[in-house]
């Protein structure tokens, strides 16, 4: 990246493997230290689950009006677990929260904000405004509103046992109903955006 002095990272991601994002976020850390580099995180419209602690990696964090984050406690799994396999899952749920997602989180948790008060918020799992993330982080809203373009590929399973994002209806695409010219002039128009 060469004499990079300020790294923006963009966010719109549903998230996905805990392990995967720690590994960027230590991987961040040691660039930001080794080149005396500023990071700085936009979450153009979704910044949920692991992709919700990634974010914490940066120095600065900023979320559109329309942005929303979901912050949820890990999960796993768990066809064909035994009670055995249950309880050593449940340990190293509680030790990813307590020793990746946790500590990510207290780093722009606003003064008077607790672990347990970000314990309470994962536990229920809501999508959060812009302005709720606001009252639990130290984050910058930007006073425009950032379009999501398109996306193409996500995790069913994840979204499904997510609970249902805040949208305004008559904003919805639904993508099953796109016709392929379509879906290939939003990915065209997406590739031109990230340009």
């Amino acid at each position: 990246m060469g004499s990079v002095k300020t790294l923006n990272m963009y966010f719109d991601s549903f998230g996905g493997n805990v392990f995967v994002a720690n590994a960027i976020v230590s991987m961040l850390k040691r660039y930001k230290e080794d080149n005396n580099v500023i990071i700085n995180a936009y979450v153009d419209s979704a910044s949920a689950s692991s992709s919700s602690f990634l974010m914490m990696v940066a120095d600065n964090i900023y979320l559109y009006e329309n942005s929303v984050v979901l912050i949820h406690k890990p999960m796993l799994g768990a066809n064909g677990a035994n009670a055995d396999d249950l309880r050593d899952m449940i340990k190293s749920l509680d030790t990813m929260e307590d020793n990746i997602i946790i500590p990510l989180y207290m780093k722009h948790a606003k003064e008077g904000v607790t672990e347990q008060t970000i314990k309470d918020v994962m536990k229920k799992g809501d999508w959060l405004s812009a302005q709720e993330t606001s009252e639990i982080f130290d984050v910058v809203i930007l006073s425009e509103s950032k379009q999501m373009v398109a996306q193409v590929e996500h995790n069913k399973d994840l979204i499904n046992c997510l609970k249902p994002l805040p949208v305004d209806k008559e904003s919805v695409v639904n993508i099953e109903n796109v016709v392929d010219e379509e879906l290939e002039l939003a990915n065209a128009k997406l590739r031109l955006a990230l340009l």
